[in-house]
């Protein structure tokens, strides 16, 4: 039997964390059905899951300046490695790969490397990715950054500097490769079964076998309110400091009052308007692949 890679790419605040931590906790079922979800332990995949995110472990080839043939010589030690553990399927995931971009070498040069390597080895390789409309998306991601990498700005002024390349990876990935499977986040999550049934309906494996996680909160939100005063100790004070009031802010219990940070409608739809044709796109291949 050939051997089969599947890699979740993300994209990033689209339930990555959930379905990773539903991939963690049903190792061993899993396993029973022919997929493998390695951990890692050193820089080396392990067999026994142990961490959310295990493609990280491929995504650090990518972060020195090497050469090509020396990064997919690193590749392939690493999948030869993965799949030293007597299994033909493996999962991976990590939802930057779709949105880290190495650079001077194109948004598609870690898909390069990852399919040559493959075809040499002669796995097969598939990815899986979701979308999510930038209205949405955007504050979430605006708030993760504020929380996690001492962001200053405020929302709208991070909205009308950035602009973002997941969707437009995207696009550019479907036209190059076939094997990639694509879901709108935001139609799957109201759907039966949620992300969870597209996910591993996408691996080949059926999702009411597994342990779904219910009622848990893998990346607790904060509030408008307490976005707004970490942002602004995120511009005064050291990293230390910052990571103790944001780890307080966290786990603390909020006021009734609890606001999420979001976009005016009026400004949604302007930034789901700059990003129209690649939305168009992304729709049109979720549509005929039903």
């Amino acid at each position: 039997m050939k051997k089969k890679l599947i890699i979740h790419i993300g994209t990033p605040k689209t339930g990555s964390s959930f379905l990773q931590e539903v991939c963690v906790k049903n190792y061993e079922k899993l396993l029973a059905a022919g997929v493998l979800y390695p951990g890692v332990d050193d820089g080396k995949f392990i067999k026994k899951a142990n961490v959310p995110i295990n493609a990280s472990n491929i995504l650090s080839v990518f972060t020195n300046d090497i050469s090509k043939q020396t990064t997919c010589a690193l590749l392939k030690e690493h999948l030869e490695s993965v799949f030293s553990f007597g299994v033909d399927k493996v999962l991976l995931s990590d939802e930057t790969l779709n949105a880290f971009n190495v650079q001077d070498k194109g948004n598609l040069y870690i898909f390069e490397c990852l399919v040559d390597v493959c075809e040499t080895s002669n796995i097969e390789v598939s990815f899986i990715a979701y979308f999510r409309k930038p209205s949405k998306y955007l504050p979430s991601h605006w708030a993760q950054l504020v929380k996690k990498h001492n962001e200053t700005l405020p929302l709208i002024d991070f909205v009308e500097k950035n602009k973002i390349p997941y969707w437009n990876n995207l696009v550019a990935l479907s036209n190059q490769y076939n094997n990639l499977s694509i879901f709108s986040y935001d139609k799957e999550i109201s759907s039966h079964g949620g992300i969870a049934k597209s996910f591993f309906d996408a691996i080949g494996t059926n999702y009411e076998d597994l342990d779904i996680l219910t009622h848990q909160t893998i990346n607790p939100s904060l509030s408008l309110n307490a976005l707004t005063a970490l942002r602004l100790i995120n511009a005064e004070f050291n990293d230390d400091v910052i990571r103790e009031i944001e780890n307080i802010l966290t786990n603390a219990s909020s006021k009734p009052n609890f606001n999420k940070p979001r976009l005016t409608n009026e400004m949604g739809l302007l930034v789901d308007k700059l990003y129209e044709t690649e939305l168009c796109i992304l729709n049109d291949i979720v549509h005929h692949n039903k």
